[in-house]
This record gives C-alpha cells, structure tokens and sequence, in this order.
C-alpha cells in the first residue's frame, strides 16, 4: 500500500523547502495547492482544503495559526469527517502522497488515526531562529497590509507568543514520533539547507523509492541564516534548550550549527500606548524599510 506522508514542522521550519523537495523527487501532493507569496516564492506546496480544515478548527477554539497552550481535541467522529474526503481524493492517485501544512503538528494524533498507512516526516529548527523568522516577515506583511497590524505585532510585544508555540509544535511531534518510531522521521532544517542526503534518509526510513538524483529546489540564499540572536528573558527558556535537544537526539539529521542566543531583561516600559513598538521599527530599519507607521 501506498504511503501517506503528514509533513509538518513549526511555522517558518522549512515545511515549505521539504516538501517542494519531496514534490521534485516524485511525492504526490495534490493539484489544489497554495501558491507563492513574498515569504515563500517558490509556493507553500500546501493542500487548500487541509490548511482550510485546520483553520476552520482552530476558528472553532477562538485560536489560529499560531496555537499555544494545550493541543486542541477534536472528536474522532468530527476529525474522521473532515480528513476522510481529503484522505480519499489524494488516494485516488495511486502512489505516495503527502500533505503539508504547520498546523498539522497540532492535529497529529486525529490525522495517524484517519489515515490507512500515516508516515510522519518533520522538520524542525531552533527557536531564536523561528522566532527571528516570524518577526521579519511579519514586518514585511504589515507593511503591505497595515490592517493586520493588532495581530502582527504580538510577535514583538509578547514574542513569548512564538516560543510558546514553538513548544507546542515540537513537543507535539517528539510525542507522535516516540509512539510511532518506524513511521516517522525527524530532520534538521539546518542539515537540509547545507545539502544533506535527506531523500536518501527518507527512503532507508520509511521504505520509499523517491528520486535521489533530481534537483530538490534548495536554495539556502533564501533563507536568513542569523549567527547571533537577542531573545528576552524568558521562564521558558529551560523548556525550549530542552525540546531542542530532544529534538537534536531524535533526527535522523541533526542541525550541527545553531545560532548564538543572547538573553536579555525586558525593559522597563509601557508599549500598551505604543501604536508601533520600537523594535519593530528597528525591524524595518534592517529590512531596509522606511520608518513610517502604516497610514
């Protein structure tokens, strides 16, 4: 039987990069895919109607893409409703498959229960990185769509946001791939960005026959690769050194360089009045964009 891949990874881990080097390798994920945007120009390889299904329970709990606290449960008879048509569509097919989308880290259990033949492939990346990463694009978005503004800069008023999330993304997948070992892999985005054997792995791991000679589409140049990271102080921090190292001891291809974290003591000051918080004024000014509030 075919295998159906649930590809996922914590917002801004490289789910995008692996699963176009799955798509190039010969993994089928669909022809109702999300396309590119400024933050991901190659696409999201992302199935519509799952991302759509995700939201839509997550609309359910008031949360959205970036979910903290506990793991959202969702009834066997309501996960089996919404994943069944999309299960079934992509097994019309007849080869191995996959789906990918972030939020998927948050509905592991409902989608391995679903699914005839469930292999789990993660990617993951350090916290400061993620964390960095979200602050950027986020900045880049609300210059483009100052609407968004109350939810964009959670991330610099409370980048406990992000960590928090973080946490949950990653713990949700060490919990998966400790119960089902021979059905998943974990791999590093740091590994995969420096050109590592990942289709080899994937294949030895999970008894596949994707192309190991195509070009995967890897570009590191696309990715911002900061050496040297400032974090706020956070009760956190022991939680997320440990998740990483959790994370480190389970891939198949750990990360072999990480950035250099800085921690530091929140300010004393009040941003609630603070229509536009200085650091993300300082995050425009190191895009390269103008220090003008949105109109």
């Amino acid at each position: 039987m075919h295998r159906q891949l649930i590809v996922s990874g914590f917002h801004r881990s490289g789910t995008s990069m692996l699963m176009q080097a799955l798509v190039n390798a010969g993994l089928y994920a669909g022809n109702s895919l999300i396309g590119g945007d400024p933050s991901n120009p190659d696409g999201h390889f992302e199935d519509i109607d799952t991302v759509n299904l995700h939201d839509a329970w997550l609309r359910e709990i008031g949360s959205d893409w970036c979910h903290t606290g506990e793991l959202p449960k969702i009834d066997t008879a309501k996960a089996t409703e919404g994943i069944t048509p999309i299960r079934d569509r992509l097994n019309t097919a007849e080869r191995h498959w996959g789906i990918k989308d972030p939020r998927t880290c948050l509905f592991l259990t409902e989608w391995f229960n679903t699914l005839e033949n469930p292999a789990g492939l993660f990617i993951y990346r350090h916290y400061a990185s993620c964390l960095n990463s979200l602050q950027r694009r986020q900045a880049s978005e609300l210059l483009v769509n100052p609407t968004m503004l109350e939810n964009a800069v959670r991330f610099w008023t409370n980048p406990e946001i992000a960590l928090r999330s973080w946490l949950l993304h990653n713990n949700a997948i060490l919990e998966i791939a400790n119960h089902f070992p021979e059905s998943c892999v974990v791999v590093s985005q740091e590994a995969v960005l420096n050109g590592a054997p990942v289709i080899n792995k994937i294949n030895d791991a999970l008894s596949l026959s994707l192309d190991t000679q195509c070009d995967l589409g890897v570009d590191a140049l696309k990715t911002a690769r900061v050496q040297e990271l400032t974090v706020l102080n956070s009760g956190l921090r022991k939680q997320l050194d440990e998740t990483w190292q959790q994370l480190q001891s389970m891939s198949v291809l750990p990360a072999d360089q990480v950035p250099e974290v800085h921690w530091i003591e929140p300010q004393i000051a009040d941003h609630q009045d603070d229509a536009i918080p200085s650091s993300l004024l300082t995050q425009w000014d190191r895009l390269g964009i103008p220090q003008s509030p949105p109109a």
